[in-house]
């Protein structure tokens, strides 16, 4: 009975050095392929794209401008009318045209999610926040095989990183959090990667 315990024990102790093994290898090969070494020397940046509003062709265009560690500005806009958004890591403010021409505070969920998902650095290296990546298994997604790393901030509030085994780069990331007794997600699909200063960065998503 004793030599099956410690077994059991034995057995339990190297799956987790293997799954640790893996995560760091997983880890390591992301941050390779996402050129994070060229990221991290980059300390401002600026983005210019659109949105697409689901199911219409309308297209919103938006500047993200992004200053480490965390500090972002976005511009975006509709129908003519600009609207900006800010976010320093910890408090959001949205000036929207339609309510006046003073910034107000805003729910920093959203601006959160943006934040963790465009950090220059990418999410795993110099991380700001310091919690630690935890390995989840692998996942397919839209037929592609990924591994899912990830982040938890609190028994409330998660980032799943959705891997691509064959490239390392993301394929999918969903952020979700509980609100008011309910879950709710926020989530895009990076549809091309596009290169900057040596990193490589979401080009369309």
């Amino acid at each position: 009975h004793m030599k099956r315990v410690v077994f059991m024990i034995s057995l339990t102790f190297a799956v987790s050095l293997l799954v640790a093994q893996d995560l760091d290898q997983i880890l390591e090969k992301t941050n390779k392929a996402i050129g994070a070494e060229a990221r991290s020397k980059i300390k401002h940046m600026q983005s210019n794209g659109h949105y697409v509003m689901s199911g219409t062709d309308a297209k919103m265009p938006f500047k993200l401008q992004q200053s480490k560690p965390n500090n972002i500005r976005i511009e975006i806009t509709i129908f003519g009318l600009k609207g900006i958004q800010t976010y320093d890591g910890q408090h959001a403010w949205m000036l929207n045209p339609l309510q006046g021409t003073e910034a107000k505070p805003a729910d920093p969920e959203d601006m959160k999610f943006i934040s963790a998902t465009t950090a220059i650095d990418g999410p795993f290296l110099n991380r700001t926040d310091k919690r630690t990546p935890s390995y989840i298994g692998a996942k397919e997604y839209k037929g592609s095989p990924c591994f899912v790393v990830r982040i938890t901030k609190s028994m409330e509030e998660h980032i799943d990183y959705y891997i691509n085994t064959q490239t390392y780069l993301f394929d999918f990331i969903r952020y979700e959090y509980k609100k008011n007794g309910g879950w709710y997600s926020m989530e895009y699909k990076v549809i091309e990667y596009m290169n900057f200063e040596g990193g490589v960065f979401p080009g369309e998503i």
